[in-house]
């Protein structure tokens, strides 16, 4: 079985790389893949699945166009889909432009594999940050928006199962213990987004016998802050940085 996953606020540190040159106004922007360079956290093994589409920041807006190309490329039947907070969260679109994406990159998908299975994540609060009051409105009417959809997009040769992500995942406007920054997951938010998935993997789509069980004691992850932090203009953009072996999350 090939797996597809999808996410805008997955969160590794990664090594830095010099930015490509940004295109100038009024050209045709990039529509093809975007290469994603680093690994995981050093804790992670070095034989874990590194052949992914989940890009941090991403948005549903951008993967909507990509999504095809992708699949074409890596074949998938089943796809765990988490966006949707940066279409709101950076201003792409409002929470019916986000499920409009949302419901263009499943087309899309579909275009490529018309019998792809979906899990798709609603989005999770976060801590709440000044001057967004719009922003805990415009989850929970997309969430509320995609939780009534999905039944209407399903179909039996691809079907559509929602993951109760908010639900599963601590983090509110009023606090958020399972993120690292007011919303990326530490290491306790890393294995409730991996609970909130399986839960419906196991449920709707019977692969495995159990949801996963988060342990009574997860060890925090360090996230020592980098020294000689500089950023400056480039031919690429905007260069950052800092000293070897202390890389930011981003």
């Amino acid at each position: 079985m090939g797996v597809v996953s999808i996410s805008g606020s997955c969160c590794r540190l990664r090594w830095a790389a010099p930015p490509s040159p940004p295109a100038l106004y009024g050209e045709p922007q990039p529509t093809g893949a975007i290469k994603v360079s680093g690994g995981y956290a050093k804790q992670v093994s070095s034989d874990f699945p590194k052949s992914h589409f989940a890009v941090w920041g991403r948005a549903a807006a951008v993967d909507k166009g990509l999504i095809k190309e992708v699949m074409a490329a890596h074949p998938a039947d089943l796809m765990l889909l988490l966006l949707g907070f940066n279409d709101m969260g950076w201003f792409y679109s409002d929470s019916i432009g986000t499920l409009d994406s949302i419901h263009t990159l499943i087309s899309n998908a579909r275009a490529a594999n018309p019998k792809i299975k979906f899990a798709i994540a609603n989005v999770p609060q976060r801590s709440f940050i000044g001057g967004r009051e719009d922003l805990p409105v415009s989850t929970n009417i997309y969430n509320s928006l995609l939780r009534d959809t999905i039944p209407k997009w399903s179909t039996t040769a691809s079907p559509i199962h929602p993951v109760e992500l908010e639900e599963n995942y601590n983090c509110q406007p009023s606090s958020c213990p399972v993120g690292s920054d007011g919303l990326h997951p530490n290491a306790m938010g890393e294995y409730q987004i991996a609970r909130a998935f399986s839960q419906t993997l196991v449920k709707d789509f019977r692969i495995g016998s159990s949801a996963l069980s988060i342990p009574n004691d997860v060890p925090a992850r360090p996230l020592p802050v980098p020294s000689n932090f500089k950023v400056f203009t480039s031919p690429g953009g905007v260069t950052a940085t800092w000293d070897p072996g202390k890389p930011p999350c981003s």
